[in-house]
């Protein structure tokens, strides 16, 4: 039987700004269309929106990413649990899940 990479796909922990451990969601077909449906245009341009509105495409991204596990939080709330201190680890998941898409 074939892998299948979106099913299996790990799932990712980070410490935020409350100090709470949230578990990021693996990639699924489920989070690319939340994501598109969250940034308003599709994965295609993802790298793009990365480079030009980094700040609100990371926090679409994590949002829909902790949206699974956390279905109360909303993208204002994601935004306010990245302070800049957690800004680099977060972008580094962001990152990850960006490769994780394109793999």
């Amino acid at each position: 039987m074939a892998e299948n990479i979106l099913s299996d796909a790990p799932k990712k922990s980070i410490v935020l700004a409350d100090g709470k451990e949230y578990t990021l969601s693996g990639i699924t077909l489920t989070t690319l269309a939340n994501l598109e449906d969250e940034l308003g245009y599709g994965l295609g341009e993802l790298q793009t929106a990365m480079e030009k509105r980094t700040a609100g495409t990371a926090r679409a991204l994590l949002y829909v990413l902790l949206k699974e596990g956390y279905p109360k939080l909303t993208p204002d709330q994601v935004g306010k649990l990245v302070t800049m201190d957690k800004f680099n680890e977060v972008m580094a998941l962001i990152a990850e899940a960006i490769k994780q898409m394109s793999a």
